[in-house]
């Protein structure tokens, strides 16, 4: 069915193997109410190259996933007409396949434009988790409250806050903070400034 593959975005179905009536979503969209499609799709195509992370609640809220290429029941997320948010998080890049490995190339002189990383232990030591956009709640990857050091790859600066949604004391950072002292195990939410 590569035919029915959208050229960006994705392709959204009422039914299970895309079938029934069907959306296009090419850019973020925080809450398909707007589109008579909340708690509908059952099944979803997306263009090649592209990640995008679906969303239980409106605004990204809930429960997301990162999904690629074709997937025929949502049932396997558990997210079977759950879908409300649904926004890319791969930056425009990829395209030429360096996303079908389900995550990261490996390096390899890839330009993804930054990222951030966090870190449990001071100094760039411990788990890490890695973000390229935002996010406004860090419980989803498990790492709420718990970064005492960071690194931002690439030129963005990046706001850190002690706060869900971006909220409560925020600090810019850029390059290497090997100890973030007032926000230490106090960063909730993380986004990217002065895109481009």
């Amino acid at each position: 069915g590569s035919d029915n593959r959208p050229r960006s975005g994705v392709f959204l179905y009422d039914g299970p193997n895309f079938t029934g009536q069907r959306i296009d979503v090419s850019w973020d969209a925080d809450n398909l109410a707007s589109q008579g499609f909340n708690d509908r799709a059952d099944s979803l195509v997306v263009a090649r190259g592209e990640t995008w992370l679906i969303c239980q609640h409106d605004d990204f809220g809930g429960r997301c996933e990162r999904v690629q290429g074709e997937v025929n029941d949502l049932g396997r997320y558990g997210l079977r007409n759950e879908i409300t948010s649904l926004r890319r998080i791969d930056n425009g890049y990829g395209g030429g396949g360096g996303w079908d490995n389900g995550g990261y190339p490996g390096g390899g002189g890839w330009d993804r434009r930054g990222e951030i990383i966090l870190y449990d232990q001071f100094s760039q030591r411990g788990r890490s988790v890695r973000i390229e956009d935002e996010i406004d709640n860090l419980e989803r990857l498990g790492f709420n409250d718990r970064a005492l050091s960071l690194e931002v790859r690439g030129y963005d600066r990046w706001l850190v806050c002690e706060d869900a949604g971006f909220r409560g004391r925020c600090e810019e950072v850029s390059g290497e903070v090997d100890n973030l002292h007032l926000l230490n195990r106090e960063i909730s939410s993380v986004r990217r400034l002065g895109r481009y």
